[in-house]
């Protein structure tokens, strides 16, 4: 299970087999990262790099905006790759879209990067039963709205909580938080990856291998987490079987809430319980 999910260039193949050494969900990116006249070139790199994929690595590619003039040679490369790869769909406004690509047959995670497409984000996230989480780039969401980025994450505080309550609503994944802007900055990313978990996140996006560890530490369970996890839910279980309601443990109150919570940690750690 990967909590950071890393960009890679899709037109640098070198960067791209890295990447997908590093055991860390990957996107090859054919939008941002990838200037007009290398489009091509990334579809075909990604193309040839992808036909034997890792291991249990996810892999996506991002694709480029509906909008622009690559999108629909973006779906026609997108077909001729191998159906475990996801997209990663950018300014992602309609649910059209959405629906479009989950047709394909492919895992899809729209990219929340515009007023509209927050303000849609509960029809993008309910427009194919493959929409497997959203995820927020709050930088170019930012610009959209003429915010300030600053490390308390005030500006932000109302997409990422919204982004969590549609994915609730859903039923599909918890979202993702966008690229922390300050590379070299790993106590603030620690900080802004912890507070994105705090609010509900799943994982978080990266561009460079060394924000990996920090995001992983950020979002995986402690091994007293997981303790705590696993004594909740048999106590909670042992009481159910005879009969009572809530419990206490260590003096907090155990109830459906606190328990479906320690279950959710547990999946996390790679501990899944039915």
């Amino acid at each position: 299970m990967s909590f950071a999910f890393l960009f890679a260039p899709g037109h640098e193949p070198r960067k791209l087999e890295k990447a997908l050494r590093l055991g860390v969900a990957v996107i090859a990116d054919w939008e941002d990262g990838v200037p007009p006249q290398a489009k091509e070139e990334a579809r075909h790199t990604t193309l040839d790099l992808l036909q034997q994929l890792p291991q249990g690595i996810p892999v996506y590619v991002r694709l480029n905006p509906a909008t622009s003039p690559y999108f629909e040679d973006d779906v026609k490369w997108l077909t001729r790759l191998p159906e475990a790869i996801g997209c990663v769909l950018p300014r992602a406004e309609d649910p059209r879209t959405i629906a479009r690509l989950g047709d394909l047959g492919r895992r899809v995670i729209p990219l929340i990067e515009t007023p509209a497409g927050l303000y849609r984000a509960r029809e993008l996230a309910q427009a194919h039963p493959h929409v497997e989480r959203l995820a927020l780039g709050y930088l170019d969401y930012l610009a959209e709205i003429g915010g300030r980025w600053i490390p308390t994450g005030e500006p932000l505080l109302l997409a990422r909580s919204w982004l969590v309550l549609v994915s609730r609503l859903a039923s599909i994944g918890a979202p993702l938080d966008g690229v922390y802007p300050h590379l070299e900055d790993l106590a603030g990313l620690k900080a802004e990856a912890e507070m994105a978990r705090n609010l509900g996140f799943y994982g978080k996006l990266a561009v460079h291998p060394h924000q990996l560890p920090v995001i992983e530490e950020a979002f995986r369970p402690s091994p007293e987490e997981i303790r705590w996890a696993e004594e909740v839910v048999r106590r909670y279980r042992e009481a159910m079987e005879q009969g009572k309601g809530a419990i206490r443990l260590e003096g907090q109150l155990v109830d459906p809430p606190v328990y479906r919570k320690a279950l959710d940690i547990l999946e996390a750690g790679g501990r899944g319980e039915g």
